[in-house]
């Protein structure tokens, strides 16, 4: 059986968790759905199915994963370093990734990166990451 997008998720917020370079910018405000009014800083993490992958002898999803970090600051310094943590917790970490179904195959930064501001001191900054499962 192979790998839910859910899943998947469930093991990358787990990792991003365990990481403290990630955890001393965010502490645990790792979040699937933004609750209102968060406390800032904090990373949406968003997961979408792209589709079957297969091979001779593997099936599974590819699926793209994007990390979005938030800060109210007045400077994208903040949102800067924390994705770059994200990169270096995730970016070819797979054997240090847990799932509870599955496994990963394939875990990369995509090279998407981008940074621009929400509001007047709300800065956002995502980063791309190609994700194959089994």
């Amino acid at each position: 059986m192979s790998v839910t997008p859910r899943a998947t998720t469930k093991g990358i917020i787990a990792r991003l968790k365990a990481v403290s370079g990630v955890t001393d910018l965010v502490s645990t405000r790792i979040y699937t759905n933004v609750p209102d009014n968060p406390t800032y800083p904090f990373i949406w993490v968003d997961m979408s199915s792209q589709g079957k992958f297969a091979t001779k002898d593997e099936n599974g999803l590819n699926m793209e994963l994007r990390v979005n970090a938030f800060s109210e600051e007045s400077s994208p310094s903040e949102a800067d370093n924390i994705i770059e943590q994200v990169v270096i917790a995730l970016d070819r970490q797979e054997s240090n990734i847990s799932l509870d179904e599955g496994a990963f195959l394939h875990l990369q930064h995509s090279g998407l990166y981008d940074k621009f501001k929400n509001e007047p001191k709300i800065w956002q900054a995502v980063v791309g990451f190609d994700v194959i499962t089994q």
